[in-house]
């Protein structure tokens, strides 16, 4: 009997160093997330702009002059699925 109590507490006393260890390691993870500094960001105004330039002559091209319009679906007529979807077919 008692050494089987021997083995219990031996048994409790890795998990405890084990929990132990993981919340060592947690603890270092967020430690250094949380004080680790940011680089600050540049202002939006100091960003370098390139300059924007529409090319209309596309809307112009014979390619885009010979597309289709899609031929228009009509709706579905009727009643659509089942009353109870779930039951076998």
């Amino acid at each position: 009997m008692a050494f089987i109590y021997i083995k219990e507490k031996k048994k409790q006393q890795y998990l405890i160093f084990i929990f132990l260890a993981i919340l060592l390691i947690t603890a270092i993870i967020l430690g250094w997330g949380f004080l680790k500094k940011e680089k600050p960001a540049l202002p939006v105004s100091a960003l370098p702009r390139p300059a924007l330039k529409i090319n209309f002559e596309i809307l112009e091209s014979q390619a885009l002059k010979d597309l289709q319009p899609f031929v228009l679906i009509a709706p579905f007529e009727g009643t659509a699925g089942r009353i109870n979807p779930f039951l076998v077919y």
